[in-house]
């Protein structure tokens, strides 16, 4: 069993932030004893951030990272495992004045022998998947992303639209390793782009919006071939996206577990965008 004894405030949040606090203290008993916890996710994020080189100042309840970032994680929930160790959600809320003025927030679920170990764990995870789309939102040429670039003619008075999709990093795990493709043109089983192509129509209606879209992909088939799906918007369920997710999940060749994640953000840039024509040569 386990008790609760303390969880401190965060600064004001998105609405729909469901984060409860920026540390956590707790209680846990079993046969053998009784022992307390406790965690400053402040502290442990920055500490990640900060071994994988990035700047970080803790504030009264967020960090300041990197060129204008403001992150907030927060603790959301816990559940000892048997017969040890534990399991955590958390969620981070990012912020940047020029991007994301209204903040964003996703869940990381994780676990760990102890408190500690597990948040980190999760953090280690956003900061590989999450965080790497979040600095390319910043950049002009994208560093760790793959980029889709989209442009839309003027129409009813209203100038030319660009928008840009990143897409990162994307965590994947199978059974057994993809069957090789039959010819190098083929395109291959998966690659960094398939997950948001796979939710190309649900959403068209997004496409040509203004607004900042943070988008979770998460598709998984287990063992017995039992299809799963999450798909979220700046971190609320998005079931036309899990619907989409789930018809892929049926079409995945081989057999076995398989499961994909990726984080992606669809975004309004300044445009037009840069291209080459195909017989420009250098300048002498």
């Amino acid at each position: 069993m386990f008790e609760w004894l303390r969880s401190t405030p965060a600064p004001i949040i998105c609405p729909d932030n469901p984060g409860n606090g920026t540390s956590i203290q707790c209680a846990f008993s079993n046969a053998t004893g009784t022992w307390n916890e406790e965690v400053d996710l402040l502290q442990s994020l920055a500490d990640v951030m900060l071994a994988a080189g990035h700047s970080v100042q803790i504030k009264k309840g967020w960090l300041e990272v990197d060129d204008g970032f403001v992150i907030l994680p927060q603790f959301y929930n816990l559940q000892p495992q048997e017969p040890s160790g534990v399991s955590t959600c958390s969620t981070i809320e990012v912020r940047h004045s020029n991007q994301i003025p209204q903040g964003v927030f996703e869940y990381q679920h994780s676990f760990g022998e102890n408190l500690a170990a597990s948040f980190a764990r999760g953090f280690q995870k956003w900061l590989e998947i999450d965080f790497a789309v979040f600095q390319d939102t910043v950049l002009k040429k994208p560093e760790n992303c793959l980029s889709l670039e989209m442009s839309f003619p003027a129409k009813d008075g209203s100038p030319p639209h660009y928008r840009r999709a990143l897409l990162g990093p994307v965590s994947l795990t199978r059974a057994e390793p993809p069957a090789a493709p039959v010819s190098e043109d083929e395109h291959e089983a998966f690659c960094p782009c398939c997950l948001f192509m796979s939710l190309s129509e649900p959403l068209k209606p997004h496409m040509e919006s203004s607004s900042f879209m943070a988008i979770r992909f998460f598709a998984a088939r287990s063992a017995d071939g039992e299809a799963s799906a999450d798909c979220r918007i700046n971190g609320m369920d998005w079931e036309p996206g899990r619907q989409a997710l789930l018809e892929y999940v049926g079409k995945w060749p081989g057999q076995g577990f398989e499961c994909r994640k990726q984080y992606g953000v669809l975004h309004s840039v300044d445009g037009p965008f840069e291209t080459v024509a195909q017989d420009e040569q250098p300048a002498d």
